[in-house]
């Protein structure tokens, strides 16, 4: 029992530190897709002092298209930090919103911070339904260890998106369900009640309803006819409709996520039956042991636990069929069935365990575990090692003097600029301007002449830019050779001196976006995360 204890401390140690080494990834910079809103979101409270977005749609709309939930859960956070700020702020007060705005990190890291103790306790969360459910403390802890060692877990717990709750709140919910000393009303609305708070964080996890619904009728034996005789039904239903509404009451901005949707491209019957085998193929490549060991899981749950095997299956399935109907496939949004899956990896480890001969066979199968965990640690590694576009502007910041005048040109990259720059870059395309820069401008800090190009579209300039480049004496370039209007500057770059190249270039294995559809022996072959940036020195 000790021993099992000192594993399972072992296992959320590793959850933690494996994701908190992480969360400086990317800043200052914002870097991370759909991590801006909620940080944004929650500054918008306290400037606009609401609780309720609601009331100041329009302020609200500009920066937030998710439920407003995460933005409460960093707000108590974010105000203490305001607080010690302006505590420890000497200028004007008129620009301190200014001050704040030109680097968020703190904020992000907070928020991040945040994200990983939730997910060390969604890893805590699925051992204890795994032993719920098996009545046994050694699949819990393999499953457990699975989730410790999930790049996309991982990936996403080290940021903060929301992705995380959906797998949070599919364990909270599962959790609840597969408690089965407690009553059966207890069950089912804490159940519910987790559900209707977990749409609250994001709108997909209304079809935790689904698992609610398939759990009373596949794993408790229930019929539906049945519960709709219960007064208790219409009590359940009314709690979890009242908690789904209330996010949208509160900001009816939350559905902003409609322009992502499918439901009109063309869809096929097979398409949606093979809907979990395609799901699957999202992570497979990265999660290969994870996924091998699920299929055993299956197939084991199938012989010796078919309430579970039935439930588990028809979620999946119902999940999937769901997002190939209305969504798309995406590693992201895997993390929902990511609980299940390894409930089921971990179960098929233990029977396969089991079935070897006591002692060092069954140790020395313990190793294939070591897999999973290199290739997290390896990732770690490339994490704390930050992103390309990262190290790019940390170079310039220690070689280049302030006043420098520098071309920016890779994806939501951004070098602090100078309000002259700012003027100058207005003339060029004023859409490309941010509020950030506009805060830059406003402090009059030492910063470079930096142009920073990634959202300009002004096409008359590209074209015309090595003229431009010399007649405004511009001296360094800093450049993703594969980003968007990068190839006007091929002349320029045949002139020009290399001074650095920082990232690999590998797309596909992207912490910023959260996906790995390579094999994780890539992480192996990879220098730096993010695409390959390079610093000309212009001549």
């Amino acid at each position: 029992m000790k021993s099992l204890n000192k594993s399972l401390i072992f296992i959320l140690a590793l959850a933690f530190l494996a994701r908190i080494v992480g969360i400086s990834y990317g800043l200052p910079l914002w870097l991370v897709d759909d991590e801006p809103p909620f940080t944004l979101a929650a500054l918008k409270m306290l400037q606009l002092k609401t609780l309720i977005p609601a009331s100041q749609l329009a302020d609200f709309k500009t920066v937030l298209y998710y439920p407003p939930y995460l933005s409460y859960l960093y707000l108590p956070f974010f105000a203490a930090l305001v607080a010690i700020k302006l505590l420890l702020y000497d200028g004007p007060s008129a620009l301190f919103a200014s001050f704040l705005l030109t680097d968020l990190s703190w904020f992000y890291i907070i928020a991040r911070t945040i994200n990983v103790v939730l997910a060390t306790l969604s890893v805590f969360l699925v051992y204890k339904i795994t032993e719920n459910i098996f009545r046994d403390r050694r699949p819990a802890l393999l499953a457990a260890f699975f989730v410790s060692t999930s790049l996309i877990h991982t990936a996403l717990s080290m940021v903060s998106r929301h992705w995380l709750s959906f797998f949070l709140f599919a364990a909270i919910t599962l959790f609840w369900l597969s408690r089965e000393h407690l009553s059966e009303k207890k069950r089912y609305l804490c159940a519910a009640i987790s559900a209707g708070i977990g749409v609250g964080f994001a709108i997909i996890n209304i079809l935790l309803a689904a698992l609610i619904v398939l759990w009373h009728t596949i794993y408790d034996k229930k019929t539906i006819l049945g519960a709709l005789k219960e007064k208790f039904f219409y009590s359940l239903f009314s709690v979890f409709a009242a908690l789904a509404a209330l996010p949208y009451l509160l900001y009816p901005g939350s559905l902003g996520f409609r322009a992502d949707t499918t439901e009109e491209t063309t869809k096929t019957i097979l398409g949606a039956l093979a809907s979990p085998i395609y799901f699957a193929k999202t992570i497979a490549t990265s999660e290969f042991i994870l996924i091998a060991f699920t299929i055993l899981g299956l197939v084991f749950t199938f012989k010796n636990h078919r309430r579970v095997f039935w439930a588990f299956a028809a979620f999946i399935y119902s999940y999937s069929a769901i997002f190939y109907l209305v969504f798309r496939f995406e590693p992201r949004f895997f993390m929902g069935l990511l609980p299940f899956y390894a409930i089921l990896a971990g179960y098929g480890f233990y029977e396969i365990q089991k079935k070897l001969p006591s002692g060092v066979p069954q140790k020395i199968f313990l190793l294939v575990l070591l897999i999973p965990l290199v290739f997290v640690l390896r990732f770690d590694w490339l994490a704390i090692k930050n992103d390309s576009r990262v190290l790019a502007r940390r170079w310039a910041e220690e070689n280049l003097p302030p006043g420098t005048k520098i071309i920016v040109l890779a994806r939501l990259t951004r070098f602090s600029t100078t309000e002259k720059a700012i003027s100058e870059q207005e003339k060029i395309d004023s859409s490309s301007l941010r509020k950030v820069d506009r805060a830059d401008a406003e402090l009059g800090k030492p910063n470079f002449h930096a142009l920073n190009l990634f959202d300009a579209g002004n096409q008359n300039f590209y074209e015309n830019v090595e003229s431009y480049i010399q007649q405004n004496n511009y001296e360094y370039l800093v450049i993703q050779p594969t980003y968007k209007n990068s190839q006007y500057f091929k002349n320029v770059l045949e002139k020009s001196e290399l001074m650095r190249t920082f990232g690999s270039g590998e797309t596909a294995i992207s912490l910023a976006e959260s996906q790995f559809l390579k094999s994780p022996l890539v992480l192996f072959q990879i220098k730096e995360m993010g695409p390959e940036i390079e610093i000309y020195k212009l001549k």
